[in-house]
């Protein structure tokens, strides 16, 4: 456990607002977050609700934790990020009407995330978060499938996004390239597509993987896989599941015991036992079916590899001329100029064209951080990993839910590194002109050994 977390109890609280209230808020932004309901259903002029929910609640959130900022936060996360965003906003190059909502909710979300990461150690409600998560994405997988067999149903209420199948099949048999033919073939219910929705839903693997551990529970991130396949089988994406496999390694070799060992034998023999009732049923056609198509009749695997990194070089030349963001149609004509990509499918290169290069740096410097520092909440550790995929294989900067996956990790870094420059040792000498009885209960050898 890194020593900021365990020195908790020495760390100013809130200012006003009662616990149970901000347990409740904490476990709907985690529901939120994957259920993520599209407000402009009902004439809200906002993409997302999580949009709503951080613009609205910012300032309030700033005032409860106001006593957690002090010199070294302000200078390593709040002044730079504020900065940054009234030079984006001044310096960017060649904007379109519109494209600023994402540029400015990228800097609202990392904002935010500072004192909301604080909340979540200092009120312990990491697990209320991540079982928020996994509620979420439990009920984005039904609306998903739901929205399969009934269109256009969930999209009045906000749950599924607005799709005209037959207008796109009648413009793509006019010979309209523009036709967004891709998600016919991979769904995405209240996302764009399955490469959105994919890589989203493979973000709850770190809430999953971590109440595993916390819980001893094989059971939570089993629960959480089989209903990731299912989600597999009309998304098909591989990026995510590839990041859901990755997880569930990472997790499952963390603590290895014989009780695991024998465990998972037993797992795999009920697992095997099960399959050979079933599979002669037809009743697991789909997802054979998906699994196959996505990973072993793919012929284009191996160059899509070597286009993604021709690509991202482009992107990083584009990115470099303009340091500060740039629009939308004019990376995608720099690029065409350079090669034949107009995106670079990279996250933190889009990050760059979004918000500016230091912000890339930023997330990228935060997922480093978390991914080489010994002592960590392995939740974190799950979140830079989950984020990292996603963002090497598609631009998914300005998707919500990694908005805030970004947030907390750079939230995350700028507290560990305030508690080891600056509050750390002010917390130790405080805690040496105390006797041992007047320490916290989470304890003063914690502190010291920081």
């Amino acid at each position: 456990m890194p020593a900021f977390v365990n020195a908790m109890p020495y760390y100013p609280g809130r200012i006003v607002g009662p616990r149970f209230l901000i347990q409740c808020f904490v476990l709907a932004f985690g529901f939120f977050s994957q259920l993520n309901v599209i407000p402009t259903a009902f004439g809200v002029p906002f993409l997302r609700i999580t949009d709503i929910i951080v613009i609205t609640t910012l300032p309030i959130i700033y005032l409860v934790y106001i006593r957690i900022i002090n010199s070294t936060l302000f200078l390593i996360h709040t002044t730079p990020i504020v900065m940054t965003l009234f030079i984006a906003l001044l310096l960017s190059y060649n904007r379109a009407d519109g494209e600023h909502y994402s540029s400015i909710f990228t800097f609202l979300y990392i904002l935010y995330f500072l004192p909301f990461t604080f909340a979540l150690l200092k009120e312990d409600c990491l697990e209320l978060f991540c079982w928020g998560v996994l509620l979420g994405f439990g009920a984005t997988v039904m609306c998903l499938l739901f929205d399969l067999y009934s269109p256009s149903t969930l999209s009045r209420f906000g749950l599924a996004l607005e799709f005209d199948y037959q207008a796109v099949a009648d413009a793509a048999a006019t010979g309209d390239v523009n036709a967004s033919l891709i998600r016919f073939e991979k769904a995405g219910g209240l996302w764009s597509q399955g490469n959105e929705a994919g890589p989203v839903f493979a973000l709850a693997a770190a809430a999953a993987a971590y109440l595993a551990e916390k819980r001893r529970s094989f059971l939570i991130f089993a629960s959480f896989f089989l209903l990731y396949i299912v989600s597999f089988s009309a998304t098909l994406n591989r990026s995510g599941m590839g990041t859901v496999l990755l997880v569930s390694i990472l997790s499952y070799t963390h603590s290895l015991s014989n009780k695991k060992l024998k465990l998972t034998a037993l797992y795999a023999a009920l697992g095997a036992f099960l399959l050979s009732i079933i599979l002669p049923l037809g009743l697991f056609g789909l997802i054979e079916g998906a699994v196959a198509k996505r990973f072993v009749e793919d012929d284009n695997a191996a160059s899509n590899v070597f286009d993604r990194l021709e690509s991202l070089g482009y992107g990083v030349q584009v990115a470099m001329n303009s340091p500060f963001g740039i629009g939308l149609s004019a990376r995608v004509a720099e690029m065409n100029a350079l090669g034949h990509f107009g995106s670079p499918h990279n996250g933190f290169i889009s990050t760059a064209f979004t918000a500016g290069v230091l912000i890339s740096i930023f997330v990228l410097g935060s997922v480093a951080y978390l991914i080489f520092r010994r002592r960590k909440i392995r939740f974190f550790l799950y979140v830079a990993v989950t984020l990292t995929c996603g963002y090497l294989f598609e631009e998914l900067d300005v998707n919500p839910a990694f908005m805030c996956w970004a947030g907390l990790l750079i939230g995350y870094t700028a507290l560990d590194l305030d508690f080891r420059l600056v509050r750390g040792p002010s917390i130790l000498r405080r805690t040496l002109n105390h006797s041992p009885d007047e320490y916290p209960q989470r304890g003063y050898v914690s502190v010291a050994q920081s």
